[in-house]
């Protein structure tokens, strides 16, 4: 039986996006039942577009280093699912959600819980036994609606950059899509953001002078400055002009310029749980240099495996590439998911394209490469546009590259990854 439910649990999660609206009800009338385990912990809750998994898990790996247990929940993943939940550096163990889908009615039709509803609940209950001192929860999709929105005791929101991105859900404007995200904004609860539209900016202030929560903005109120990449070395450094203390020549493994804004972003958390827990500089800065987020700007010898999924991803991609390579165009192997802008990707990645190999990806989901194709040759010549039909071609047409990325989706990077045996 035990099996079975696994099973099931997998189909539902090759189908996850299903465009469906979020709806919270659902979750929460099946988190009632499970006596509401998501109230037992205390919480830090991060919405936004791009950069939610990097601030999520420095500040996971600073509260690890300052002796706490720290829950971390973030979607989504690259090869097990099960990477989504963990303590520590520990992933929920498979007998473990094994034993919660055989003691929960989890695909009840009277709940009709998503695959993403269904680890939110499992991540919960997981967190609640374990006893967890504080959790890092990153939301799915939007945040008003999200299954991670019940979330009682929440010590800090943070809200990432926000850009287009899931617009057939959360709207095309950046009105509507803020307004969706500033859902998780709770009556008192400190908010921090590094966004620097105006119109964000302007729908977060407000929604947190509703609620009378205070807010602190990068730029404002903490910076970043004295920036160094090392890309040999695999870290780089900064400094941090923070709201109670700063740091000079501050060393992260996250690699990538728009990293110093996601890093402060998460350096001013810790300084607002600091207030009321022990967090020494000596974790902060371990931290820093311990913390891991494989897909993002990651790496490979002659690979570079980075998820970015929307334009405003992409550009930040473009811009780290530019600065990797000396501005060289590289080969980019591309697969982009249907509800996703790929003509907006694919134009902004064209002025970084030597060539470009397509994966044929086998879900739905993904945009056909044939499509992909007469989308670049809008931006790059037709000849340098070569589709891959499976991963032992993909590599044999990558193989004499110098350096390749591969973009586009967190799931071809994950897949490709697993095959390669990273």
């Amino acid at each position: 039986m035990r099996t079975e439910l696994l099973d099931k649990l997998e189909l539902l999660g090759r189908n996850e996006y299903t465009g469906q609206k979020p709806d919270i009800t659902r979750i929460k009338k099946f988190l009632n039942l499970c006596d509401n385990p998501q109230d037992e912990f205390p919480a830090v809750h991060i919405t936004g577009t791009n950069g939610k998994g990097s601030v999520a898990v420095t500040i996971a790996k600073i509260l690890e280093k300052s002796g706490y247990k720290a829950g971390l929940y973030t979607s989504p993943h690259l090869i097990d699912f099960r990477e989504r939940i963990r303590i520590g550096n520990q992933l929920i163990p498979l007998e473990k959600i094994r034993e919660y889908l055989s003691g929960y009615p989890f695909f009840d039709k009277r709940y009709s819980l998503t695959y993403f509803e269904i680890l939110t609940a499992i991540a919960f209950l997981y967190f609640a036994e374990k006893k967890v001192d504080i959790a890092v929860v990153e939301v799915g999709l939007g945040g008003r609606y999200d299954a991670t929105n019940v979330v009682k005791n929440k010590l800090v929101s943070i809200i990432t950059p926000i850009d287009y991105d899931h617009t057939d859900l959360l709207g095309h404007k950046l009105r509507s899509i803020t307004e969706e995200k500033t859902g998780i904004i709770k009556v008192g609860v400190p908010v921090i953001t590094n966004n620097y539209r105006t119109i964000v900016k302007k729908i977060i202030k407000d929604v947190c002078k509703k609620n009378n929560s205070p807010l602190y903005i990068a730029g404002k109120d903490f910076n970043y400055g004295s920036t160094k990449i090392n890309w040999s070395k695999r870290q780089q450094v900064f400094s941090y002009y923070g709201l109670d203390k700063s740091y000079k020549n501050l060393t992260t493994t996250l690699l990538g310029k728009h990293q110093f804004s996601n890093v402060s972003l998460a350096l001013a958390c810790i300084e607002l749980l600091r207030r009321r827990l022990d967090i020494p500089d000596s974790a902060v800065q371990d931290g820093l240099k311990k913390v891991c987020w494989p897909g993002r700007f990651d790496i490979r010898k002659t690979m570079i495996f980075d998820g970015a999924h929307n334009p405003h991803g992409i550009k930040s991609l473009k811009e780290n590439l530019k600065k990797y390579t000396n501005n060289k165009k590289i080969t980019i192997v591309l697969s982009i998911m249907r509800e996703k802008d790929y003509r907006g990707m694919c134009k902004e990645l064209s002025g970084i394209i030597k060539s470009a190999v397509l994966f044929r990806l086998e879900i739905p989901r993904a945009v056909e490469p044939e499509i992909l194709a007469e989308t670049l040759k809008k931006f790059i010549k037709p000849d340098s546009i070569e589709i891959a039909e499976d991963f032992n071609d993909l590599i044999n047409r990558v193989s004499n590259e110098k350096v390749v990325c591969v973009t586009g989706s967190l799931y071809l990077v994950g897949k490709i990854m697993e095959f390669i045996g990273m």
